[in-house]
């Protein structure tokens, strides 16, 4: 749980929701491959035929009516599905056998929802392609599938965007569409195959006879519709913070009462900002705006019908109770004198309930494989720290290591929606623990960021990803074309970070060893990339990755036939050195209030399992030991980071 005094600032009310429906290449440079980034066949495939018309949408696209429509991408996801497929039904662990990097780092798991997601929304393109039949209820499912894909594989943002915009311009339907958890999936299918049936439409090809789609669909014995659910079924779990339980009693005994359907939502979103420690990363400013909002148009609707506000009143005093609980962040459906048209009072129900589907998956849905690398990467640093501790030596004096591990740290802590009292998850709760690095450092300032270069997750991710490479392109040569590069994203991405950080008006945790640190890579940039200018550094550096992994890779097949060549006779091969002992004693985990970077072995430092720890819960899986990376590489250490 996050804790800390009431700090100045406000926020921008809500614009952070929208990075939850996509995975953007500049998230994770390290790891995030564009599909045609190992299989270039993936994305243009000139050499195969198109899918047969009954797998393509045929009418144009809604804002750009002179383009060929989706048909492109509609190619681009049954070749993926196609690949697939076999991967999946040999249970293959090679990883070149997937096309990048978001279906390998998936568990079996999210590439069979991927799977099953990817087919069901073809059928539902291929259904809606019928415009004199077509159905809001269709579309709203179809929108709903793209969106889920977009969680797990960014193959699915072109659909997205692309049905949010046709439900506009055909239905003015919801503007954004609310992703499935793994029983709704089935729900939705069920439908849209009914649909198909009902209309006599052939299913796409991919749905033949012996598909593994057959084997992974289970028709529901009670169809549900999973657009419109109770909103009793979306109910989060109980807080367990002593303090906040009064208010879930008093708000849950309102549940029998006879609410407007606006109340009811209201309700709802309450309970879930009153139980915020029992999930991670949900704007708070989301549904603080839109249970305001509900109140308006309920408000509104007793004053037209003259019935009592009662309940509407109650509401309105804990919705200010919690929002003062969150430091008063600035929501504009709370700004005195805020009116809503009618047209906006008709919709509050509809979009407050597209909401709470989102949060209702973000608290059961497991992390997409790109999160959890992220992740995996802290779990690297975690692991040096404990051979360090295991040796003998001293992590402090690795100025290196902890330098990386604080601007990792800060890296992931930009990445999630953060608020006092709210859940962090294992790993990110271990990473602070060790560091002493404050939970909720500048998460009020990241969320009323307005500057559309500051993102500060990316800066942070690409400047360690950049950090990465400088020891291997030292070991080539300083005087080397690639060592020059890398220098050169040094200072490009050390000026943008540093350029974020002004505009936000936040420092790191270990400013001026930063600062002392990067002064031996010379000036900087002193403002802040462009989207253009960002973008051309990343293609740079992706090309300066690729061509490492060229360099290393040879040195791999080598490596064998020099290791061949120098291994002594039977007879003569040397006794082997006993392994050092790892039961070396700890320090006391009963340590002081945590300063900066207090290092404990990290057995020891590991969080106690709580409601976080929950095995459905985002961002908690439990913590299985990382394998080998497929491409390893050294890590900076010490205040020269060439080393």
């Amino acid at each position: 749980m996050l804790k800390r005094e009431e700090s100045k600032g406000v926020d921008s009310g809500g614009k952070r929701w929208e990075r939850e429906s996509a995975i953007p290449l500049i998230i994770y440079p390290q790891i995030y491959l564009h599909l045609h980034t190992r299989h270039p066949k993936y994305t243009h495939i000139p050499d195969m035929p198109l899918p047969q018309p009954t797998d393509l949408l045929t009418f144009p696209h809604p804002t750009h009516p002179t383009e060929e429509g989706w048909t492109p991408h509609i190619h681009t996801l049954t070749t993926y599905l196609e690949h697939l497929h076999p991967c999946l039904t040999t249970s293959t662990s090679d990883p070149d056998a997937f096309s990048d990097d978001a279906t390998f780092y998936a568990t079996p798991e999210q590439r069979h929802t991927i799977f099953l997601t990817g087919h069901l929304l073809l059928l539902g393109l291929h259904t809606i392609n019928h415009r004199q039949n077509l159905q809001h209820h269709t579309l709203t499912l179809t929108q709903d599938l793209a969106t889920t894909l977009n969680q797990f594989h960014p193959i699915g943002q072109k659909f997205q965007e692309g049905l949010d915009h046709l439900a506009i311009a055909l239905l003015s339907g919801q503007a954004t569409g609310s992703p499935y958890h793994q029983d709704e999936l089935h729900h939705a299918a069920a439908f849209l195959l009914d649909r198909a049936q009902e209309l006599h439409l052939p299913l796409p090809n991919l749905f033949h006879e012996g598909s593994l789609f057959w084997t992974l669909y289970r028709r529901p014995e009670h169809l549900q519709d999973p657009t419109h659910p109770d909103l009793l079924t979306l109910l989060p779990d109980p807080t367990q913070d002593p303090t906040r339980q009064p208010r879930e009693q008093t708000l849950k005994a309102l549940l029998t009462s006879d609410l407007h359907p606006t109340e009811q939502a209201t309700l709802v979103f309450l309970l879930h900002l009153n139980a915020r420690d029992r999930y991670t990363d949900q704007p708070v400013t989301v549904p603080l705006n839109h249970a305001a909002r509900c109140l308006l148009a309920a408000r509104d609707i007793h004053a037209q019908e003259r019935t009592s506000t009662h309940v509407t009143r109650l509401l309105q005093g804990h919705l200010q109770a919690i929002h003062q609980e969150l430091g008063r962040i600035r929501v504009p459906a709370l700004r005195v004198g805020t009116v809503l048209q009618q047209q906006e009072r008709d919709l509050a129900s509809t979009q407050a309930l597209g909401i709470l589907r989102w949060m209702h998956h973000l608290q059961l849905a497991d992390l997409p494989g790109i999160d959890r690398e992220g992740e995996r990467l802290l779990w690297e640093i975690f692991d040096r720290l404990d051979r360090q501790l295991v040796e003998g030596l001293d992590p402090h004096r690795d100025q290196g290591l902890r330098l990386r591990l604080m601007l990792s740290t800060c890296a992931h802590l930009a990445q999630i929606a953060r608020a006092p009292g709210m859940g962090l998850s294992p790993t990110l709760q271990m990473a602070t623990t060790l560091t002493g690095i404050d939970p909720l450092w500048g998460w009020k300032e990241i969320l009323l960021s307005r500057h559309t270069n500051t993102n500060l997750e990316h800066a942070l991710n690409q400047f360690v990803a950049t950090l990465d490479l400088l020891p291997r392109t030292t070991a080539l040569g300083l005087e080397t074309p690639d060592h020059q590069t890398a220098l050169f994203l040094v200072r490009e991405f050390a000026g943008h970070l540093r350029a974020c950080l002004r505009t936000l008006g936040l420092r790191l945790p270990l400013h001026h060893e930063f600062e002392d640190s990067m002064r031996i890579f010379g000036p900087f940039r002193a403002s802040l990339q462009t989207a253009q200018e960002n973008n051309d550094a990343l293609h740079l550096w992706l090309g300066l990755r690729d061509r490492l992994r060229t360099h290393d890779f040879a040195q791999e097949q080598l490596a064998p036939v020099e290791q061949a060549a120098s291994t002594p006779a039977t007879g003569d091969t040397p006794a082997p050195v006993p392994e050092p002992e790892t039961h070396h004693a700890l320090p006391s985990p009963e340590a002081q209030a945590p300063v900066a970077f207090q290092f404990r072995h990290v057995q020891e430092a590991r969080p106690p399992r709580g409601p976080l720890n929950h095995p459905h819960r985002r961002g908690t899986r439990p913590r299985t030991p990382p394998g080998p990376r497929r491409h390893p590489r050294p890590h900076p250490s010490g205040v020269d980071w060439c080393r």
